[in-house]
């Protein structure tokens, strides 16, 4: 809690919204997460994320694997440097948190929960995570390749696995946009897998690797607290 300056850990520990954004920190309470996004980025709306989401063009003809993994993978939050916008033709540097529904990953997890109750817990192989995802974006998007391979790191004193990948996005005329870099790191905490994807550019003039890595660095997990008013 030092680490988070006094404000901010003032905040965490007194009852209140589930998550909440001050300056340029985030805190999900509910999750147990919070982190920082880069100084002059700006927070994105959820309906914003939801538009860009919506118009993005899968290289997949998977319909289902597509629609699984919108469904487990949806972002919790996302702050960019710039405005993210609905255009597929643009990019703006971005750092999206998400936390996959993991029932929908293991369908079991649901009913030994029912049956097993606070007893009910579950240690995902982070390594194996990230490979799943290095698989499932290579069928998602054009011209991918794995630039990092899964590798251990330390964040706050959690455990953490990284993976660097860089793809193309298609556009509405036809054409494709990139290469794109895309981080991803992995944690856990309790059951929840928390996956952060830190996007950018180099090659197009928008590599942001300093910004996002002190961003990362900011990552920590914390008591989780089941209601507002815990």
């Amino acid at each position: 809690m030092k680490a988070l300056g006094g404000a901010a850990a003032a905040i965490i520990a007194t009852p209140g919204e589930a998550a909440l954004t001050i300056n340029q920190r985030y805190v999900n309470r509910a999750l147990g997460v919070t982190f920082c996004r880069p100084r002059d980025w700006q927070w994105a709306e959820l309906t914003t994320i939801g538009q860009a989401a919506a118009n993005q063009i899968y290289e997949s003809d998977t319909q289902a694997l597509v629609e699984m993994i919108r469904k487990i993978q949806g972002p919790m939050v996302t702050c960019s440097r710039g405005p993210l916008t609905d255009d597929p033709t643009s990019i703006a540097p971005s750092l999206y948190m998400m936390v996959p529904d993991m029932d929908v990953v293991f369908p079991d997890n649901r009913r030994l929960r029912n049956l097993l109750g606070s007893e009910f817990t579950i240690e995902y192989d982070l390594e194996e995570q990230a490979l799943a995802d290095l698989k499932n974006s290579s069928a998602l998007v054009p011209q991918f390749e794995v630039v990092a391979s899964p590798a251990l790191r330390d964040t706050n004193g959690v455990s953490a696995v990284e993976t660097t990948f860089s793809y193309h996005m298609n556009t509405p005329i036809g054409s494709t946009l990139g290469p794109i870099r895309s981080r991803n790191m992995f944690m856990q905490q309790d059951m929840n897998l928390y996956v952060f994807r830190a996007v950018d550019a180099p090659s197009l003039g928008l590599d942001e690797s300093v910004a996002l890595e002190e961003s990362l660095n900011t990552i920590q997990l914390l008591k989780r607290q089941d209601s507002a008013t815990d």
